[in-house]
């Protein structure tokens, strides 16, 4: 009589149940498996030690800081619209080893100041990965992109990083699965970042993670996507900024898609000789290429370069408001307040007689409400004047 000896479970078979628990595709485990698994039911994050290092291996970890930054740039306005209610939430689902997560608390800290609290949540469903988010203890691969980060976000420890401590109070980690409602101690998000996750999930699961990330976002506040994830508006969204960012923002009935306006502070009315705003024509066309090149310059880091490139642009096209605005954030982050707020002002001053939904030109066509409300934002964080 034969002796019947257990067999464990292949490393195959493992790999198929970690993607069924985690909704990914199984082509992404690399194992030439036949048939794509994901199932869009909600599932606990599975805590068995081979579980978690096969999913390990099988979901990509892939990040470094204030990667895609173009991001934290667009976003900016609407970061200091929100910053007027005291405090602002933002959710880094999918966050891997943290440098998301962490760049989000070093942006949105460095622009809100004491104005308001921020915090920032990171949620992963490899726990060996939030192990490392939590020590925030680096090497130079996250760092890579280190010219187009333009906050401070870490300080060099010994041949590495390490996150700075104030930026590292603002962040906490958790283990979640995106087919799961959001952790019911996290609330609800200004800004929830969900970039280069979807892809690896079936279309199934995506659809069902994609609904507990709206349910975890407050009224006007705004999915973030890599533009791989996803190929449409999700349901409830309105697309904000150009179609590449892949930024999504929740309307609400009480509260329309674009920003809300208050009157202007009496110090910030319009000036008799302001500038009118530009309108589309060929110099247009042209003042906005330049535009974009400053940007560009601004996003690796060289805030007095691209100061200088808007300087000559507003001196030429004065009624061009985007540079207008783009001037006053630049020097509201080199702690020049007293500029940013006269230049803050000068944004109110061009748009004074501009309807609400108006459009205004830039590398990204946008309300004159938009602009509004960015520019007494941008004057509530300047503070009075002195």
């Amino acid at each position: 009589m034969s002796e019947r000896l257990f067999t464990p479970p292949s490393r195959r078979e493992l790999a198929a149940q970690a993607c069924a628990l985690a909704g990914v595709r199984e082509e992404v485990a690399h194992l030439n498996l036949r048939h794509l698994l994901g199932s869009a039911r909600p599932a606990s994050p599975p805590r068995d030690p081979t579980l978690q290092q096969v999913l390990e291996e099988v979901t990509t970890g892939e990040t470094f800081f204030f990667r895609q930054s173009a991001h934290f740039h667009f976003l900016t306005p609407l970061l200091l619209e929100f910053a007027r209610h005291g405090h602002v939430r933002a959710w880094s689902a999918g966050c891997s080893t943290g440098e998301e997560a962490h760049s989000l608390a070093a942006w949105a800290s460095a622009l809100v100041g004491d104005h308001a609290s921020v915090e920032v949540l990171g949620t992963d469903i490899v726990e060996s990965r939030l192990s490392i988010a939590s020590a925030g203890v680096y090497g130079p691969w996250s760092m890579r992109n280190h010219e187009s980060c333009p906050f401070s976000v870490v300080e060099r420890d010994g041949a590495g990083y390490r996150v700075l401590p104030a930026v590292r109070r603002l962040t906490r980690f958790l283990v979640h699965n995106l087919l799961e409602p959001r952790p019911r101690e996290a609330g609800t998000f200004d800004f929830i970042f969900c970039r280069n996750v979807l892809i690896y999930l079936t279309p199934a699961a995506a659809t069902h993670a994609v609904k507990n990330l709206l349910s975890a976002l407050k009224p006007r506040g705004v999915l973030v996507f890599a533009p791989v994830d996803l190929v449409g508006p999700p349901e409830q969204l309105t697309p904000l900024g150009p179609p590449e960012l892949s930024c999504y923002m929740r309307a609400s009935e009480a509260a329309p898609a674009t920003l809300a306006i208050r009157q202007p502070p009496a110090h910030a009315k319009a000036a008799p000789s302001a500038a009118p705003v530009m309108q589309r024509t060929s110099v247009l066309a042209r003042v906005i290429e330049r535009h974009a090149e400053a940007v560009s310059v601004a996003e690796a880091g060289r805030s007095r370069g691209a100061l200088r490139l808007l300087d000559e642009l507003s001196g030429e096209a004065a009624g061009y408001v985007p540079a207008l605005l783009e001037r006053a954030l630049l020097r509201l982050r080199l702690g020049e307040n007293g500029t940013a707020r006269e230049l803050a002002g000068g944004v109110l001053a061009r748009l004074e007689h501009l309807d609400a939904d108006a459009r205004v030109d830039g590398p990204v066509p946008l309300s004159a409400a938009y602009y509004r409300a960015a520019a007494l934002a941008l004057l509530e964080r300047a503070g009075p004047k002195r």
